[in-house]
């Protein structure tokens, strides 16, 4: 690898790293979105539950971009709930990914 590319690279993984700490930085309040969007879902909201789902799908394909692929994994079995119409009871949300770290 030339100095050039590991310039490159060195760059790029501090590009990464910067976007993965917002991530984390702003996930509480994601994650209370998600909760209040589920809430309203159960309630029978159905635009809720159509947002929850797509918030979920974000969540999902971002979480592993950024190495938390532990977080992906949750959130995508609860966009698969999501999809199959399965309620999310209260508090589901937070207990399964709260304090993302792999």
């Amino acid at each position: 690898m030339t100095d050039g590319e590991a310039e490159r690279r060195a760059k790029i993984t501090a590009a990464v790293e910067a976007v993965r700490t917002r991530f984390l930085a702003s996930f509480d309040d994601r994650l209370a979105e998600l909760e209040s969007l589920a809430a309203a879902a159960c309630a029978g909201d159905e635009d809720a539950r159509v947002a929850l789902q797509r918030g979920l799908h974000t969540v999902a394909g971002t979480a592993p971009t950024l190495g938390l692929h532990d977080l992906g994994a949750a959130v995508r079995a609860l966009e698969e709930a999501v999809g199959r119409g399965e309620p999310l009871g209260r508090g589901e949300v937070s207990a399964k990914l709260r304090t993302p770290r792999s």
